[in-house]
């Protein structure tokens, strides 16, 4: 049985709308790279994401972003700094100029 033709539309306007945001994430190498741009009429976007054996959720405002770590630690590329990122949640501020630091807690970090 096919969907009704209102259902297509909407996840027609959902796809419209996730080519946004799909750039935000992207494998590189090992890593996952991340550099997440939010729409201006957008408040917040979230999207759990599996990725080379890691279970994430990301979260994302105009000036944060939340990663969560459920299992395996997780290799990323976030503003062009290689983090390895435990299990846990780990919070990032858009710093205008820079990209994204971490907020609290300091990060394990890789060289290139």
């Amino acid at each position: 049985m096919r969907p009704a033709v209102s259902t297509w539309r909407r996840w027609a306007a959902f796809g419209k709308r996730w080519s946004w945001a799909s750039p935000a994430c992207a494998a590189a190498g090992e890593a996952l790279a991340v550099d997440p741009h939010l729409p201006e009429e957008w408040s917040r976007l979230a999207f759990p994401l599996r990725f080379r054996g890691s279970t994430l959720r990301l979260s994302l405002e105009h000036e944060r972003l939340g990663i969560t770590v459920e299992d395996v630690p997780l290799s990323a590329i976030l503003a062009g700094h290689r983090l390895v990122l435990q299990p846990g949640e780990h919070c990032f501020e858009r710093v205008a100029g820079a990209g994204w630091r971490p907020v609290g807690e300091a990060h394990e970090e890789r060289q290139p």
